[in-house]
């Protein structure tokens, strides 16, 4: 009977061990991952940072566009306003060509579709 009660303190002792050591390890990991989590959590803040100050920039660089647009049109308003028309008289004529262009070509194919 004590030689089993002795094996069984013996497998008990290698047991606890085991337990202890497998804690160990899992501590280790725990502690990495935490390492890992704090690192990945700086590298998205300092990500959000950047990001803000580039949307800060680009805000900025509009505005001081706009300004000087405002002030270009204001000191020079008879070039801008030239500018404006002829940039419209284009666009009116490019679609007034484009929506003929369209008319015809329905009109062909009209044409074709009646012979069949």
């Amino acid at each position: 009977m004590r030689d089993v009660l002795n094996n069984y303190s013996l497998s008990e002792q290698i047991r606890i061990d085991q337990d202890a050591a497998d804690q160990d390890i899992f501590n280790e990991a725990i502690g990495l991952i935490d390492k890992s989590f704090e690192a990945a959590k700086e590298i998205v803040s300092d990500t959000l940072k950047r990001g803000e100050n580039l949307l800060k920039r680009g805000r900025n660089s509009a505005e001081d566009y706009m300004e000087d647009a405002i002030h270009e049109v204001r000191h020079n308003s008879l070039p801008a306003m030239t500018l404006v028309f002829a940039g419209g008289a284009l666009t009116g004529g490019m679609l007034a060509l484009l929506w003929k262009r369209t008319k015809r070509l329905q009109k062909s194919s009209d044409a074709d579709e009646s012979v069949q």
